[in-house]
């Protein structure tokens, strides 16, 4: 189980996620934050979250198709052991993350996709995980709807 379906359920909820994949050229953010050249190619898992059978966000990560190609991150299905434990093993554990956090209101598109009223904002999470030598080998955006979502952070020593 990935660690936010794992965060649900400690809440006492059932997280759900729908997945498909593609291999994509890097948008110039997600080529910034994972240090690629302009328009390299990247694989990308995207999923749409439900709590309880309600929608709830969206998460899409990228991750460069040298380091992910072939892999289970092709595959659109859960990974069993969660792409984390998958990175590690491929010799690439993820050390740290660097959290970017935004608000903007969603852009078409989104707004269905999520059910998100009218007037709602959304909360946009860019997740960078770093490896060995701060090398960035994922990087997710999760959009967070306004009206569904909050977030609790702790630094545990």
């Amino acid at each position: 189980m990935d660690a936010w379906r794992a965060d649900v359920a400690d809440q006492g909820h059932d997280g759900r996620a729908s997945i498909t994949v593609a291999i994509e050229e890097a948008a110039p953010e997600i080529a910034r934050r994972l240090k690629l050249e302009a328009r390299e190619a990247v694989v990308v898992r995207r999923r749409i979250r439900t709590v309880d059978g309600e929608l709830h966000n969206s998460a899409d990560t990228y991750y460069p198709h040298w380091l992910a190609g072939g892999t289970a991150i092709e595959h659109p299905a859960d990974i069993r052991q969660g792409t984390i434990a998958l990175l590690c093993e491929l010799g690439y554990p993820q050390l740290r993350f660097r959290d970017e956090l935004t608000t903007r209101m969603p852009v078409p598109g989104e707004d269905a996709k999520l059910a998100i009223p009218p007037g709602v904002p959304v909360l946009v999470q860019y997740r960078t995980g770093y490896s060995n030598n701060d090398l960035p080998i994922k990087v997710a955006v999760t959009i967070w709807p306004g009206d569904r979502a909050g977030l609790v952070y702790e630094d545990k020593p």
